[in-house]
């Protein structure tokens, strides 16, 4: 009974074991390391399962009593509906669903990781309200023809874009060199009937800006002054740390750069508290392809590689695929944005549904296929039911998360009992490699 139960499993498991293992390995291409080492622990626990399933279950088994009759249950008898096995049904959901990938997009931002009635959340309204924002890009510019920022001309020309970028309603405020030649003008003036322009000569300019040296202002000092007359630098408050915000911010600022000085002239660098986020979580969502790509094509490898047949192994992965365009398409018809935890989703995607497709493309030629569907629509309801509790989660990522992962384990259990519904296969070539047929 064990023998004959391990010689019949073994090739799935061991294959389903390596391809999820693959799926959570894929983690290591992104530039997170919280993702990597979640990756690494997550592909060890599977090892360890897959050694555990094939020698201490084996061994427990060849201690159970053999029953002369087989218990039966309302369970065993169990089929899916006909219609849901139809081909057309798929292709319909295909049709309606997959078009909503083009309404997906990212929006992510690290207070989006708590409720809204949290603490933290509530106190970065406040100050949201309160002051011109906590989230801060810089836009460092420094002259390559050799001219001064200090010359009026220059001045002028980086006053006019910053007052452009202060009509943007991603950004709350700024400061710039031009605010302090400007400001200090006015303190330094008999009368204030109202802000005086810019001086029209470089060695007012200057004399302005000596003194907040001389009136211990070293903290302006030191973001503006302290660097080459070639060089400055303007601060902007960014509205939101979400990853739209900072992205429609930073491209309102090369977009005002480019307008504002000719070709070559000005090299641009951009930074700052908003700038990191947006290319943090930028790089981790982008990342998700690289791992999903790389997770397919290794799973190929040695899915076709143990197996034999690489036809059937291709098909495997399309089955998967095609699930993960049905819960991105309904993702993005439904609203749902991706960020750093949801997009995990699809490399996960890959690891665990692609079991189901293995299961039922490469079962045994003496397993009917109704108790294979029986057997991948109980592992689809458990391990759904398992990952469902995320969605209890008081973290909104957290249970968006564990919704996209079931919802992927459904589309890739129920897309691989359509495709590979009443086929029967023979036990592929390769697994007499490792398994004899006959024991002594």
């Amino acid at each position: 009974l064990a023998w004959e139960s391990l010689r019949s499993v073994f090739f799935p498991c061991t294959a389903i074991t390596l391809t999820t293992m693959i799926g959570f390995a894929s983690f290591w291409a992104t530039e997170a390391p919280a993702l990597q080492v979640f990756g690494l622990l997550a592909g060890i626990g599977l090892a360890l399962s897959w050694l555990i399933s094939i020698t201490l279950v084996p061994a427990v088994l060849a201690l159970v009593p053999i029953r002369t009759e087989a218990a039966t249950s309302p369970w065993h008898a169990w089929r899916l509906p006909r219609w849901l096995l139809r081909p057309w049904l798929l292709i319909a959901l295909s049709v309606l669903l997959v078009p909503g990938i083009l309404r997906l997009r990212v929006d992510d931002g690290w207070t989006r990781n708590f409720r809204p009635d949290h603490p933290i959340v509530q106190d970065v309204r406040w100050f949201q309200r309160e002051s011109v924002g906590l989230y801060q890009l810089d836009l460092m510019l420094e002259r390559r023809d050799g001219r001064r920022w200090t010359e009026p001309g220059e001045l002028a020309a980086l006053e006019r874009m910053q007052r452009e970028l202060d009509a943007r309603p991603e950004l709350t405020a700024s400061l710039s060199l031009a605010d302090l030649v400007r400001d200090r003008a006015w303190e330094l003036a008999p009368t204030r009937p109202r802000r005086p322009p810019l001086p029209a000569d470089r060695p007012r300019i200057e004399r302005l800006l000596t003194t907040y040296r001389l009136f211990n202002e070293q903290i302006l000092a030191r973001m503006f002054l302290d660097r080459p007359e070639t060089a400055t630098r303007l601060i902007f408050g960014v509205a939101s740390d979400d990853y739209l915000t900072a992205t429609r911010a930073r491209q309102a600022v090369d977009r005002a750069v480019r307008r504002a000085f000719p070709s070559g002239a000005v090299a641009a660098r951009v930074g700052g508290s908003a700038e990191r986020g947006r290319v943090l979580i930028g790089s981790i969502v982008n990342n998700q392809r690289i791992s999903v790509l790389l997770s397919l094509v290794l799973s190929l490898l040695v899915l076709g590689y143990a197996s034999g047949r690489w036809g059937r192994s291709l098909r495997c992965l399309a089955v998967n695929v095609w699930a993960l365009l049905l819960v991105l398409g309904g993702a993005g018809w439904l609203g749902v944005e991706l960020g750093v935890a949801s997009s995990s989703f699809l490399a996960l995607g890959i690891g665990v549904g692609l079991d189901y497709a293995i299961h039922l493309g490469f079962h045994a030629g003496t397993t009917a296929t109704a108790d294979v569907i029986r057997r991948v629509a109980t592992n689809v309801l458990v391990v759904s039911a398992g990952i469902s509790v995320l969605a209890l989660s008081a973290n909104p990522s957290i249970a968006q998360l564990g919704l996209l992962i079931v919802a992927s384990l459904i589309a890739s259990g129920y897309t691989a009992i359509v495709v590979f519904s009443g086929q029967a296969e023979e036990p592929a070539g390769n697994v007499a490699k490792f398994i004899p047929n006959r024991v002594s």
